[in-house]
């Protein structure tokens, strides 16, 4: 999934941007901002809350105005400054750029509704959060309930991170187009927070802990089992197709019919399935056309098509829910 690769872009550009605020060079805020373009170049504008980091330090951390005023504006202009590069020197990126802008977000927010209400993505992120928030409470309330002391307090930088978390999520609410991958790559800044505002806590059990032998070889094992695994289930589950299996394999049928760079025709009522298009363009490099009065070699249609298939068309191949037709040379 392209939002896994904004998250690494993201996570990439989180770590270069901590590590500017404990550096004195000025290389690691570079390093951020470029990061941070490349998440915007793989998925868009979701990728832009990175850029509220400085100001939530501002708020937490009581940092200077003027050393987050010049963060703020070096962060923007590395992350900016790229996409001006294609956008002024790459006619086919810049016609990219505009498509982007017009059909994507302007269009989205306009036009586009997946869901019933605002607070669907909201709703969302508290479905997938409530489980580590359980195992957090069950913690707090363990050392609650056996008195123990805490002396520590959770690190500013937790509620920076669990600001920053809010802010990949709210500003998606603008739109009635939204879909829980939107969001990805806030999670991994929310398992921060929430596992530094836990560390006084943990610290406290652990504590317990270390002075059981077993206890830490059974740490170690369940560990060390953990990371296998995770290595496993990445393995067995590379080339397998998991999300929007129907679509990939339509545009694999197609791309076996028609060359690179072709046009093929879809019914108007597909008109807005972005996903389709963008996966005809990523995997094939085929155009989707929607006017009527296309006349190309082949008409895609699905479950949503409500008109009559033109004269001259016959089914060719199809899947569940998509069927491609070719027109005769009669």
């Amino acid at each position: 999934m392209l939002e896994n690769t904004m998250t690494l872009f993201i996570l990439l550009s989180v770590f270069y941007y901590l590590r500017s605020r404990k550096g004195k060079t000025f290389l690691y805020i570079i390093f951020s901002g470029l990061f941070l373009s490349a998440a915007v170049l793989t998925k868009g504008f979701v990728a832009l809350y990175i850029w509220a980091f400085p100001f939530f330090f501002l708020v937490f951390n009581k940092d200077k105005f003027s050393k987050i005023l010049m963060q703020s504006f070096a962060l923007v202009f590395y992350t900016s400054a790229p996409i001006a590069l294609f956008y002024f020197f790459n006619e086919e990126a810049a016609t990219n750029i505009i498509y982007y802008f017009r059909n994507q977000v302007q269009g989205s927010i306009e036009n586009v509704e997946t869901v019933n209400s605002r607070f669907a993505i909201l709703w969302e992120f508290v479905q997938q959060a409530l489980p580590i928030l359980f195992i957090a409470a069950i913690g707090i309330l363990g050392v609650k309930l056996k008195k123990h002391k805490i002396s520590d307090k959770p690190e500013k930088i937790s509620w920076v991170l669990l600001a920053i978390t809010f802010s990949g999520i709210l500003p998606i609410m603008i739109s009635m187009k939204q879909r829980g991958f939107y969001i990805v790559s806030v999670y991994p800044l929310f398992a921060l927070a929430i596992a530094l505002i836990m560390l006084p806590y943990f610290k406290v059990q652990m504590a317990g802990i270390q002075k059981k032998r077993y206890f830490r070889r059974w740490i170690q094992i369940i560990s060390v089992i953990s990371i296998i695994a995770a290595i496993f289930l990445s393995i067995i589950s590379a080339h397998t197709i998991q999300k929007d299996k129907e679509k990939i394999l339509i545009v694999a049928i197609t791309s076996k019919l028609t060359s690179k760079g072709s046009t093929i025709q879809i019914c108007p009522e597909m008109r807005q399935d972005w996903s389709l298009n963008a996966y005809f363009v990523r995997y094939a490099n085929i155009y989707l056309d929607p006017r009527e009065e296309s006349d190309h070699f082949l008409f895609l249609t699905d479950d949503s098509c409500t008109e009559s298939i033109p004269h001259g068309y016959v089914i060719s191949d199809g899947t569940g829910k998509y069927k491609l037709y070719r027109k005769t040379t009669e």
